[in-house]
């Protein structure tokens, strides 16, 4: 028999610092509030990422130390955002454009430095769910270089941000010491410089140059598919700077494992390290990033109309940027404003042929169709209660609201019974995984979106 004691908390946050590297737990256990209650230990979490990181690594050991306690081993995870505002605040990139020359700037008897054009830094990159542990992850390791995440392999999809943290990172570590070697570069600039120490005899001087450095970040790691040439030599490299202490960065579009005409062995020593993902921009990274553009740009954007173009489905900041760019010129030679109408006009690509010709949806249209097809009263999904029969309807009403409308994540849990918006935030990423992965809830959320659109036209 387990018995509940007031410092559960204490003990499982002492044994995970006992445990876990100064890095790991300043970065995945310190934010978190841990609350002894009388069912079991509350843990609390600021976002969706960071509850799933910890379910995934650290679950089963925080139970295990509570049984080895003599404790309740029950452990209920809640988001609660509070925790970590200042992190969702960080603004938004500048509208400069850095310069494309990719080649290290190489100076006589000093330390190489990355171009001097390049001026990314940490401040001005955004942090959302979508990016927050590959932020979190450069951060670390741009204030302690080869402590703990060596080598950092970066990965994600083109234009959502990772040359601004690798750059970032080189930058940081510049700032703080210029007397460091740092070398950012990117994969297809590495190999022109090898093809070209071979051809002019100076291999060794290349050698040196590379394998006499602090940190080394390589970015589009991916270019080195089918080199296999330039796959030993950077192998070589990478492998020299590691057995000396040194830090070791890569970026590529998808993941070590997903590399594709790579050696076994580079694979391998890409996985050794911490593997971090970019992911696409969700709704709150969007709409964060248009409010900045729009602020630099003084452009006259009604709230609603923001939170409509952030609910497009745009894969990448950097399209997002080109849109605001564009929108920008039309509203200014035309003398317009910015509206809904005109979004749908000048972007016909990021709306639905049925959005087009449907009427707004609102709250009622989506509540309405929720409550007749599971038979549950409008004043129960806005309540407290959390039966299944319950909870999951007022789930489903959050993820049709998120997709449906453009009501923010905090209109929407206001809405229905003044919830956290984070709790619609986890709502619509759970019913959107089991929409991927059932097809009776596929089938089911596309037969409840057609009535609320039939109910919009009304």
């Amino acid at each position: 028999m387990h018995f509940i004691q007031s410092n559960s908390g204490s003990i499982v946050r002492g044994a995970l610092k006992e445990a876990l590297p100064e890095n790991a737990f300043s970065m995945w256990i310190d934010p978190l509030k841990f609350v002894s209650e009388v069912e079991g230990l509350t843990v609390h979490f600021p976002n969706i990422m960071h509850l799933e990181q910890f379910q995934n690594r650290y679950l089963e050991d925080v139970k295990k130390t509570l049984r080895d306690s003599s404790l309740n081993d029950d452990v209920l995870l809640k988001l609660d955002n509070n925790l970590n505002k200042e992190v969702l605040e960080i603004s938004l990139p500048p509208t400069v454009v850095p310069k494309k020359s990719y080649s290290p700037t190489v100076v006589k008897n000093s330390p190489h430095k990355i171009d001097a054009g390049h001026h990314f830094s940490f401040d001005e990159f955004i942090v959302g769910p979508d990016n927050q542990m590959a932020y979190a992850s450069c951060l670390a390791v741009a204030k302690e270089p080869s402590k703990q995440y060596n080598p950092l392999f970066l990965h994600g999809d083109t234009g959502l941000g990772k040359t601004h943290l690798l750059q970032s990172i080189a930058n940081y570590l510049l700032k703080e010491d210029p007397h460091l070697k740092v070398v950012y570069t990117n994969c297809e600039s590495f190999t022109n410089e090898f093809i070209e120490a071979i051809k002019g005899h100076t291999l060794d001087v290349f050698r040196n140059q590379y394998r006499n450095l602090d940190i080394l970040v390589v970015d589009d790691i991916q270019f080195l598919a089918d080199k296999r040439s330039t796959q030993e030599e950077f192998f070589h490299t990478f492998n020299d700077l590691i057995a000396s202490d040194k830090q070791v960065i890569v970026s590529s579009d998808s993941s070590p494992l997903e590399l594709l005409k790579f050696e076994d062995r580079l694979i391998s020593r890409f996985s050794s390290g911490l593997v971090a993902t970019i992911e696409s921009p969700k709704f709150e990274t969007r709409l964060a990033f248009i409010r900045h553009k729009c602020e630099f740009l003084k452009m006259n954007f009604d709230e609603s109309v923001m939170q409509f173009l952030a609910q497009r489905p745009i894969n990448n900041v950097r399209d997002l940027k080109g849109i605001l760019i564009t929108l920008n010129a039309h509203v200014q030679i035309n003398n317009k404003m910015v509206t809904v109408d005109l979004l749908q006009e000048l972007f016909p690509q990021y709306f639905k042929k049925e959005e087009l010709s449907t009427g707004t949806v609102e709250y009622e249209h989506v509540l309405g169709v929720v409550t007749s097809h599971f038979k549950v009263r409008l004043q129960d999904i806005q309540s407290k209660k959390r039966p299944h029969s319950i909870a999951y309807p007022r789930q489903i009403a959050m993820y049709l609201l998120r997709k449906l409308t453009y009501h923010s994540l905090e209109e929407i849990g206001a809405f229905l019974g003044g919830r956290d918006h984070s709790t619609v935030q986890y709502a619509q990423v759970k019913i959107e995984k089991e929409r991927l992965n059932d097809v009776k809830v596929e089938m089911l959320l596309t037969h409840l979106e057609e009535l609320v659109l039939r109910k919009s036209c009304e």
